[in-house]
């Protein structure tokens, strides 16, 4: 049995999952379920990967906003990249907070109100109230 081929399973795995989770970020649509909103579209769902995808990219887009785009690109370099790798634990920790801190910037770099693909999420939002308040 070849050894190299059962080790690069985990990094084919985790290519797929992140594949996944940007094709799920790119065909959000305002129509489908999020864990916040949980009723079905009478059109059906628009999402490429269905209601996961709908559920999982919308939900990320609802709370971090475009900065939810980040996300697949913090999967890919800890499955793909090669070199001495932290603790899990640690890794998710570190890149939960620069996903929060990228969408407090974001928030805090588009104007009050801009709807659309630049909507900053519920953390830039609440940044964004909270700076126009001080």
């Amino acid at each position: 049995m070849d050894w190299h081929v059962l080790r690069s399973w985990p990094k084919a795995l985790g290519a797929a999952l992140g594949l996944l989770l940007l094709l799920s970020l790119l065909s959000f649509h305002l129509q489908d379920p999020t864990f916040t909103n949980l009723r079905r579209p009478s059109g059906g769902i628009g999402n490429w990967v269905s209601l996961p995808g709908a559920l999982l990219g919308g939900s990320l887009l609802e709370c971090l906003g475009s900065a939810a785009l980040a996300a697949p690109l913090l999967l890919w370099n800890w499955v793909l990249v090669e070199r001495q790798r932290p603790p899990l634990h640690r890794y998710l920790g570190w890149s939960a907070c620069l996903l929060v801190a990228l969408a407090g910037l974001h928030g805090l770099a588009v104007p009050l109100g801009d709807p659309g693909l630049l909507a900053p999420g519920l953390v830039g939002w609440s940044l964004q109230r909270w700076a126009a308040q001080t």
